[in-house]
C-alpha cells in the first residue's frame, strides 16, 4: 500500500500540468542549465503532501512547506548556490541532458566519495540532495512538489543508490621566473609563468588575473615600480628599484569563479 502511494505522489510531483515558463540558469562554469517557472500549488494540495509525508516518513523533518516552484535538482544544484528558485528537470525540453551539465563535460563538480561529498545525486531515482551542514550524517532535500526534507540518506521516497559530488579543485603553487638562480637586477625584465595547466572548463575561458605588490605593506606597485605587460598565463616584469617583491597570478574562470593561485618571491638588486 505504502508502494502504491508512493507511485502516485511521485508521478503527481513530477508530470503534474501547470502553467510554465522557460528560464536558463547556469553552472558555475557558465554552462547554460534549462528551468521553469511554475504556478503554485493550492492550499490543499500543500495540506495532502504534508499528510502523506507525516503518514509514510516519520523520522524525516520537514523543513519547508510544500511547493511546486522548486524541485530537488534545483535546490541541490541551483539555489543552495545562489541561483534563483525555478524547477530543473534532469532533461530539457527537447529531451536532452539537462542536470548532467552540473558534473560532465570537465564542469565544477567531480566524483567523489560520501564523507568528502558537497552534492548527492540518486541516479536512479531522478532526486538530488546536499549533506546537512548542521546535523552530520543527515541529507537535505526536497521532495518533488512536497516540502524539503531533513532526512537520513536511505529514508526518502526514491531509488537509493547514490554518486556523490565535490567541489573541482585546482592546484595552486608557486611561479617560476626566467631568470634561473640568482635575483633580478633593476630595469631587467623577466618572465614569470605557471607550470601547471589549469584545464579549461567546458564553455569557458579563463581569466589571469596578475598583481605586484610589496613585500612589506603589500601595496599595489604596479605603474609606479613594477611594469608589466601579461600574456595570459605568463607575464613580462621590470622593476625600477631594488626590494622584496610578491609576483601573484589569480586564475578565474570567465564568469569570475575562484580556481587557483600562483606566487612567487622577486628580489631586485
Amino acid at each position: 500500500m505504502k508502494l502504491i502511494f508512493l507511485n502516485i505522489f511521485l508521478i503527481l510531483s513530477a508530470f503534474c500540468v501547470q502553467a510554465q515558463t522557460y528560464v536558463t540558469v547556469y553552472t558555475k562554469f557558465g554552462t547554460p542549465i534549462e528551468g521553469m517557472i511554475r504556478t503554485e500549488m493550492t492550499a490543499q494540495e500543500k495540506a495532502n503532501a504534508l499528510d502523506w509525508v507525516a503518514t509514510y516518513f516519520r523520522n524525516a523533518i520537514v523543513l519547508s512547506e510544500p511547493t511546486r516552484l522548486y524541485n530537488c535538482h534545483s535546490y541541490a544544484w541551483n539555489m543552495v548556490d545562489g541561483g534563483i528558485t525555478c524547477w530543473i528537470n534532469s532533461y530539457d525540453r527537447y529531451g536532452n541532458p539537462n542536470l548532467s551539465k552540473y558534473w560532465d563535460y570537465n564542469e565544477y563538480y567531480v566524483l567523489t566519495t560520501e564523507n568528502n561529498a558537497t552534492k548527492i545525486h540518486y541516479y536512479n531515482g531522478d532526486h538530488s540532495a546536499i549533506p546537512s551542514p548542521t546535523v552530520p550524517g543527515k541529507y537535505i532535500s526536497k521532495w518533488g512538489s512536497g516540502p524539503l526534507m531533513l532526512h537520513d540518506p536511505d529514508d526518502c521516497p526514491y531509488s537509493l543508490d547514490r554518486n556523490y559530488y565535490k567541489n573541482r579543485t585546482y592546484y595552486s603553487g608557486a611561479l617560476e621566473c626566467s631568470v634561473m638562480n640568482r635575483s633580478v637586477y633593476i630595469n631587467e625584465t623577466a618572465n614569470y609563468y605557471m607550470t601547471y595547466v589549469v584545464p579549461v572548463p567546458y564553455g569557458c575561458y579563463l581569466d589571469y588575473i596578475w598583481s605586484v605588490t610589496d613585500n612589506k605593506d603589500f601595496e599595489n606597485i604596479i605603474g609606479t615600480i613594477a611594469t608589466i605587460t601579461i600574456y595570459g598565463d605568463n607575464a613580462n616584469i621590470s622593476f625600477n628599484k631594488a626590494g622584496l617583491y610578491i609576483v601573484t597570478c589569480n586564475v578565474h574562470t570567465s564568469i569570475g569563479v575562484y580556481l587557483c593561485l600562483h606566487t612567487i618571491e622577486a628580489a631586485v638588486l
